[in-house]
């Protein structure tokens, strides 16, 4: 195919195919993280929106790449041709990441590449958008964690987290690191809408934060600062900043959505204008300039330990008006079943005081006097000796001998 010369940016705000989303059910996206693949979900200070995601400030941290790359032409190949079925025929979470491989994957592909070729990257190597499975994700334990539980360190450690896709960066006999995880959704299920409602009142959702918390999670055992969530309406991009306003460490995660639809015509002066592929473009140099969410192992491990209470936010807590604190930790699931084998244990015994009332018997009245039962099977047993020997006597007449 002849290659064609643009504008990067306007290769990257390009019209994105037309979604048939008719196929696509309500319903759940992601299983409860206690209970879930993922581990239990961790919890931030609070739920933000990232105001000033834009090419301006973050160019600022890329020193300078991303203007220098998006005002610059470039050769690529044709965008993609893809069919209505089965790319743009979206029936859940699998079916989507076929179109985002056929296009998405392969637009920021080459705009990366087209950059980075000319020598406009980071000095530590090139970024690549990959799959998740094609990046190592670091799950290494900290040392306060390997003191702590020398046995569940090492579990960790074995375990392969793998997010749906990955910015990964080339390391030199290694399998690639993930430096930025990302996760695909469905609208269907959640959007970026329900983030705004996650934090109410210091309290959480839990059932509005999963999506979020899921990536949440994954950045924080990547030490990664940035992730991002892709549906079939959206760019969701994250940020996980450092909050030290308090003594002990915390986190605000900030988002911001970048609807699919979103374009631009070749030659309209908006560098602002954000699109999807745009948008996952910046996330990847950004990662490489910016990724880390801290150096320091010790607030790393602070940050790890705040699990989301199991108990809190949950659908039948909300019916039900009750609450649980944002602060909630690993403590309350110890002190809630703490309470239970308490409640168990009392109610235990008050069964068996109760048992012992109602079957308690004196002796000597036992003895002296049949029980009511007894007494009803004594007297129909009686009736009944006293039918039969009616019977026997008017039955037939009695054999006379010689």
């Amino acid at each position: 195919m002849a290659q064609s010369h643009s504008l990067l940016l306007d290769y990257l705000r390009h019209a994105n195919p037309s979604i048939d989303r008719s196929h696509c059910r309500p319903g759940t996206n992601t299983r409860d993280g206690s209970r879930s693949k993922y581990g239990s979900l961790r919890q931030p200070k609070d739920v933000r929106e990232w105001d000033d995601f834009s090419v301006s400030s973050l160019d600022a941290i890329c020193n300078g790449i991303l203007g220098q790359g998006l005002r610059r032409q470039y050769q690529f190949q044709p965008y993609p041709v893809l069919a209505e079925f089965p790319f743009r025929e979206i029936h859940e979470e699998d079916s989507f990441k076929s179109l985002l491989i056929g296009w998405t994957w392969q637009i920021v592909s080459a705009a990366l590449a087209a950059v980075q070729d000319e020598g406009l990257k980071h000095p530590s190597g090139e970024v690549y958008m990959v799959r998740g499975g094609q990046a190592e994700f670091p799950a290494q334990a900290t040392h306060q964690e390997k003191a702590a539980n020398q046995e569940k360190a090492a579990q960790q450690e074995k375990t392969r987290f793998e997010p749906d896709w990955a910015g990964a960066r080339r390391r030199n006999s290694e399998k690639p690191l993930t430096i930025l995880p990302g996760e695909t959704k469905i609208s269907t299920k959640w959007t970026s809408a329900q983030v705004p409602h996650v934090m109410r009142y210091g309290m959480l959702d839990k059932d509005k934060y999963r999506p979020i918390g899921q990536i949440y999670r994954y950045c924080l055992f990547a030490n990664a600062r940035y992730g991002y969530l892709i549906t079939d309406e959206e760019l969701v991009a994250v940020r996980i900043d450092l909050d030290s306003s308090n003594d002990q460490p915390a986190t605000v995660v900030r988002y911001k959505s970048i609807p699919w639809r979103n374009h631009s015509d070749a030659g309209v002066p908006d560098p602002e204008l954000m699109t999807v592929n745009l948008g996952l473009w910046i996330l990847h140099f950004a990662a490489a300039w910016d990724g880390q969410i801290t150096t320091d192992e010790d607030v790393l491990y602070e940050l790890r330990q705040r699990e989301v209470d199991p108990t809190s936010m949950s659908a039948s807590a909300r019916t039900q008006g009750t609450t649980t604190p944002a602060g909630s930790r690993t403590g309350s699931r110890r002190r809630m079943e703490e309470l239970n084998s308490s409640f168990r244990s009392e109610t235990s015994g008050i069964r068996n005081t109760l048992s012992g009332v109602l079957f308690e018997t004196d002796d000597s009245q036992s003895s002296a006097t049949p029980s009511r039962r007894t007494r009803k099977r004594g007297s129909e047993d009686g009736r009944e000796d006293e039918s039969m020997g009616r019977r026997r006597k008017v039955g037939r007449p009695a054999k006379k001998h010689p």
